[in-house]
């Protein structure tokens, strides 16, 4: 799943005003914390993963469907 551009510019915006390092890119998102195996993790880091989180991806998913089910394509109009 792909966080949409107008989601996560306004939010690297944000984070960058408060002089933290902000970096941008792939996470993986799983629903098994703390069962990967060596062969997964070599997998993600080697794809370029910035991080390991729980629930990005589901929160995306649930998005998607919702706007199909009621036939928007885009943000709340």
């Amino acid at each position: 799943m792909t966080c949409p551009p107008h989601l996560t510019l306004p939010i690297e915006r944000e984070l960058s005003c408060t002089g933290l390092a902000v970096r941008t890119g792939k996470f993986w998102t799983t629903d098994a914390p703390y069962r990967e195996t060596n062969t997964q993790l070599e997998k993600w880091e080697k794809g370029g993963a910035l991080a390991v989180e729980m629930q990005a991806a589901s929160l995306f998913a649930f998005r998607a469907s919702a706007e199909s089910s009621r036939g928007r394509r885009g943000p709340s109009e």
